[in-house]
């Protein structure tokens, strides 16, 4: 009888142990935020360059991940200089900025800036916030880094396969997964140390890697295949421009008020359908926005992958 009772409790033991054992390995793939400081030094001799921070606008990174998804906020003074997020299953990594009410996107799932990666693990470590970090020499034809990578802090780089751009996956998959706790970039100008300050673990919520809906989706520049084209204007577009002009001319003052650079955003048939002027201070720039807007601009549209696409195209207008 005794036997039989070692037996069963030795029985529920092990069922005991292999519950309280499935949450852990349900947490085996990191899901949280990462916050990194960022500091700059000169490169010779590592001397303070705390002035490329104010250049650059940025201080620290915060970054949030979790199974194929992350997101990426740029502060400088606590204000958020530059965001990014890439949505499960994507092929977009969509940018904002403050200056912009949309997004920039890229599409991930091209090899551009895929110029020959160079990894090598070395066989120094270092502790990072009580973390094991080892470190991986990369070298890529527009980059040259020291990463350190903790292996506990890791994703699956198989969620990963389709962000194949600036070698993405391929760093996940020979680091395993694991995520960068410090990294220091050289430059032939510079050199930027990002260290991680804090890692936090965080349940999100199901939209909170989805690109605000409200937002168009521009393709950036650098990798359209045609640039939208400012048409040649139409009579009644000169006559509106002109009839705009007027209405302001007594108080145009010529090298200062009298000219604007606007951002604009076309959409897919080649119709303006935001403007943006550069100097928001100026006192017409509301007008150079008005006449693209109003005054019948027309555009050849962008083209990506034989495709009509939302692109933004920089107008000088002169008043």
């Amino acid at each position: 009888m005794q036997l039989l009772a070692n037996l069963r409790f030795t029985f529920f033991l092990i069922i005991a142990l292999i519950l309280i054992s499935l949450p852990m390995q349900a947490q085996e793939y990191f899901t949280g935020k990462i916050t990194y400081k960022v500091d700059y030094a000169s490169p010779e001799g590592h001397e303070n360059a705390s002035h490329l921070a104010q250049e650059n606008e940025i201080d620290s990174i915060v970054y949030y991940i979790a199974e194929g998804s992350y997101k990426s906020e740029t502060f400088f003074n606590n204000q958020i200089t530059e965001s990014y997020v890439y949505p499960k299953n994507s092929e977009w990594v969509h940018y904002q900025f403050p200056e912009k009410d949309y997004y920039l996107s890229i599409d991930v799932s091209t090899d551009q800036m895929n110029q020959g990666l160079q990894f090598d693990w070395t066989d120094e470590e270092e502790m990072i916030l009580d973390f094991q970090s080892k470190k991986a020499k990369l070298k890529q034809a527009y980059t040259n880094e020291e990463v350190f990578y903790a292996a506990e802090i890791k994703v699956n780089p198989a969620h990963f396969k389709q962000h194949i751009y600036a070698n993405w996956y391929t760093t996940l998959k020979n680091t395993n997964g694991a995520l960068p706790l410090k990294s220091i970039h050289y430059d032939s100008n510079f050199v930027e140390i990002k260290e991680a300050i804090q890692v936090e673990v965080i349940e999100f919520a199901d939209d909170f890697f989805q690109p605000n809906e409200n937002y168009h989706q521009i393709v950036y520049r650098e990798i359209l295949d045609e640039e939208a084209q400012l048409k040649e204007f139409s009579a009644s577009t000169e006559k509106c421009y002109d009839q705009l002009v007027e209405e302001i001319d007594g108080a145009i003052i010529i090298g200062k008020n009298d000219h604007y650079l606007v951002q604009v955003v076309i959409d897919e048939k080649g119709m303006p359908i935001l403007a943006n002027a550069i100097d928001k201070n100026g006192k017409f720039a509301s007008t150079a926005e008005e006449i693209i807007l109003s005054c019948g601009f027309e555009f050849k549209p962008a083209k990506y992958k034989s495709k009509n696409v939302k692109s933004e195209l920089y107008i000088p207008i002169q008043l």
